[in-house]
């Protein structure tokens, strides 16, 4: 059993084993892997040879070239592909906020949505990374495939802190200027500092063919704002704190918070981002089942993942 499975329940991941992250463009041919690429050949064209790595297809390995060299290669084909897919996690002080209706703290909620991604694209032969931010030293993941992989994100997740302020536009920049390919980013965050520079940020992704994907973690207190008394609020990222009686705000409060999700869907929509909003109460499965589908061509309706 690998380490990550106990950052999930057990009903979680004999549902995540029926699920399938799927792209919505056609990737490039890099690795064996389960998705058809762009290039164009035969269904057997042969294209080149690599190393085997642990958790590589036995299938793939090319015995005739082992008996020559007594060292294990892996065919790759033309039309085989492998799926990238880099999981941005926000590990800035706001994510450590839970009410007493949430089910759990948003990073510990975000974490678990990470493993849950990184555990299905893992078991459909595919690559996975991670970069928590904004303090990522020792801690991001070189997308590889492999069951060895889950134990390398497991100990990563286990060992994030999360604490301080971070730029949208500075984590999209430096994932842009690192992945250059087109993959599946996904970003999970609550977001609760986003306007222009997420915008910006995704712009830049956009432009480079990512496939984006944002998954927005708010405690439902944050939606709600349910505080009768007068309450003190001090800032998670700053050194700000103010008292105020909540029923003279709440619908100012309310109005505000609404348009920032408008603002956030607009600034996924103006650069083809997939978007899903989480609350920590809700359910886990229907969350993973939202991010992990695909989009149509027309960039219009999801489909459940694994449909025709």
């Amino acid at each position: 059993m690998s380490d990550l499975q106990t950052h999930l329940d057990p009903e979680l991941v004999e549902m995540l084993n029926r699920l399938r992250l799927v792209p919505a463009l056609p990737v490039s041919a890099r690795h064996a892997g389960t998705h058809r690429s762009r290039l164009r050949g035969g269904p057997v064209e042969f294209a080149e040879h690599r190393h085997y790595s642990p958790g590589d297809d036995l299938r793939g390995v090319d015995w005739k070239l082992y008996g020559r060299t007594d060292r294990y290669f892996v065919r790759q084909n033309v039309d085989d592909s492998s799926l990238r897919c880099l999981i941005l996690l926000d590990a800035t002080g706001s994510m450590t906020f839970r009410s007493q209706a949430a089910l759990a703290g948003k990073f510990e909620f975000a974490r678990r949505l990470a493993a849950a991604i990184a555990w299905v694209v893992v078991n459909q032969q595919d690559e996975v990374g991670l970069i928590p931010f904004p303090d990522s030293t020792g801690h991001v993941i070189t997308p590889r495939a492999g069951r060895g992989q889950l134990d390398v994100m497991s100990d990563a997740l286990d060992q994030i802190t999360p604490g301080g302020t971070s730029s949208f536009v500075d984590v999209l920049t430096h994932v842009c200027d690192a992945f250059r390919s087109p993959c599946v980013i996904v970003l999970i965050s609550d977001l609760l500092n986003a306007d222009d520079d997420l915008r910006t940020g995704l712009g830049l992704c956009a432009a480079q063919r990512h496939d984006l994907r944002l998954l927005q973690i708010v405690d439902p207190a944050e939606q709600e704002f349910p505080f009768e008394e007068r309450t003190r609020f001090t800032g998670m990222e700053t050194a700000s704190e103010h008292i105020v009686e909540p029923s003279r705000i709440r619908d100012a409060y309310r109005s505000e918070f609404e348009a920032l999700l408008d603002r956030i869907r607009a600034s996924c929509l103006a650069n083809r981002a997939q978007y899903t909003f989480a609350r920590t109460d809700g359910p886990m499965d229907r969350i993973l089942e939202s991010i992990l589908a695909r989009r149509s061509r027309s960039g219009g309706s999801l489909l459940p993942a694994g449909a025709d």
